[in-house]
């Protein structure tokens, strides 16, 4: 027998996980409003592209501003298969967001490199994780690709694209 409540349950329960998401999910990218500087933690990243800089629609990498235009969040399974590309754990207040961009495979950065090789870069996956204890740090995690279509994230599909350029970790700490 059906109570009032479990048809509530059902009916409701996506809203409510989905209000849920909503809530948490500024505060995650909260970190990314206005300016923030992010120190580069990776070896590629520190060769590459030195410590960046964010806005909600721009990375600034070696000088060079690259314009993002949100394409959408990742949802569960790109977010995992995202967090193995990136070499991080999935915890509950980690987030993925999928961006288009351009970056010409001419601009040089750090040391002369590029960030696609020769290629152009057209896509930049970001992962966002945030802690509070023992002190207040933010991980970003980068992954861009080349291509003219949406990559696609699965392990399989990592493994055998030659659109992967390169994965990058920074971080941000709220005491410096």
């Amino acid at each position: 027998m059906r109570t009032a409540a479990s048809k509530a349950s059902r009916r409701y329960g996506p809203l409510l996980a989905m209000a849920a998401l909503l809530t948490f999910m500024p505060l995650c990218l909260a970190q990314l409003e206005g300016s923030s500087k992010w120190t580069a933690i990776s070896q590629t990243a520190m060769s590459i592209t030195g410590d960046i800089k964010s806005t909600p629609t721009t990375l600034t990498i070696a000088g060079h501003k690259l314009e993002l235009r949100l394409v959408r969040q990742l949802n569960h399974d790109d977010t995992a298969n995202a967090a193995a590309l990136l070499d991080t754990k999935i915890t509950p207040n980690l987030i993925g967001v999928l961006y288009q961009t351009h970056l010409s495979a001419g601009t040089k950065l750090q040391g002369n490199n590029t960030l696609c090789g020769k290629n152009d870069t057209t896509w930049i996956v970001i992962l966002l994780s945030q802690s509070n204890a023992p002190r207040s740090t933010a991980d970003l995690y980068l992954a861009n690709f080349s291509g003219s279509g949406e990559p696609d994230l699965r392990p399989s599909a990592i493994a055998t694209s030659t659109h992967l350029c390169g994965t990058y970790w920074y971080e941000k700490s709220s005491s410096t």
